[in-house]
């Protein structure tokens, strides 16, 4: 669902997608992203705002569209492929995790990678999210590394401020509520695998 609009995004396993018009019940279907040849655009995060569809592309690639023009406005690239991708609550920082073990953390506004760094212990990275003050990097041992949010540089290696080893097998989801003081993770590979996470007594 886009902020501030009545329009739904739906994609699916193919090379289109259909923005879903809830005040007019109207459907339209967008024929792939002009000047991209991607196979699929199953997944896609929306920017806190609206304004954007960020579309997990091939190579690494994050596909820039601009949601009421349906034009892609450009590219942010990651080394490997590209896993899950979480905006800040703000949309000023998008944060990127894939199979190089890496986690990457863009500026938006100026479309630019702020840094990059090893997400520790991880070699095969499935699902990241943010909150104003963290963020949080789920892989495929169950292993969920949380960071705190802070300037960093290039090459600067970056500690978490608490490894959460509750899960046995793949991190499929990490959510933080609206204030940021609760995390969620799950995994779909077991059952009851969910647990809650206080933030600030971690």
């Amino acid at each position: 669902f886009a902020a501030g609009s009545n329009e739904v995004i739906l994609s699916g396993r193919r090379n289109f997608f259909y923005a879903y018009d809830l005040g007019r019940s109207a459907v339209m279907r967008i024929s792939g992203i002009t000047g991209k040849k991607e196979k699929s655009l199953e997944n896609f995060v929306l920017s806190p705002d609206g304004k954007y569809i960020m579309f997990l592309g091939n190579n690494g690639y994050v596909i820039m569209v601009d949601r009421k023009t349906r034009r892609w406005v450009g590219d942010l690239k990651m080394n490997g492929s590209i896993r899950a991708l979480s905006f800040s609550p703000d949309g000023t920082e998008l944060f990127g995790v894939g199979g190089s073990g890496e986690v990457y953390a863009w500026d938006t506004r100026r479309r630019r990678l702020l840094y990059r760094h090893a997400d520790i212990g991880c070699i095969n990275a499935t699902t990241v999210a943010a909150s104003n003050d963290f963020y949080a990097c789920g892989s495929d041992t169950g292993v969920v590394n949380i960071y705190r949010r802070s300037p960093a540089e290039l090459g600067v290696s970056k500690n978490p401020v608490k490894a959460l080893m509750s899960l046995t097998t793949r991190t499929d989801v990490l959510r933080f509520n609206h204030d940021g003081q609760i995390l969620a993770l799950g995994s779909r590979m077991q059952k009851d695998s969910f647990r809650l996470v206080h933030l600030p007594s971690m």
